[in-house]
């Protein structure tokens, strides 16, 4: 087989395996705004390049963009004040985990 052939069924199927969780966390099942992909790709690469900042309990920065960080799972990560779309599960779940070590964390240990 392909080794780039192999390396994308690896891919899709940890993918695969890392969204069954969510058959078991019924609090993701209803989403508010419909997925999108390109919002998906953005979010994973400003996370991967910037720290969440501290806005108000409701919102946050991150590289340049207000994001809505309340509502969470079903509305949250969306852009803000226009939140016409979210990112994927996989991504919500990732963005909570970056923004509470980013800020929830640092607001508790002062």
């Amino acid at each position: 087989m392909n080794l780039n052939i192999k390396n994308i069924i690896l891919s899709v199927m940890k993918y695969f395996i890392k969204s069954l969780q969510f058959i078991f966390k019924p609090h993701y099942w209803i989403m508010n705004k419909p997925f999108n992909d390109k919002w998906d790709k953005k979010l994973n690469l400003l996370m991967n390049e910037y720290n969440f900042e501290y806005i108000s309990g409701y919102t946050a920065r991150l590289g340049g963009y207000e994001i809505w960080v309340e509502n969470h799972p079903y509305s949250s990560f969306t852009l803000y004040p226009k939140a016409y779309y979210r990112p994927s599960r996989l991504t919500i779940q990732k963005a909570m985990k970056k923004y509470q070590n980013d800020v929830i964390d640092k607001i508790y240990d002062n």
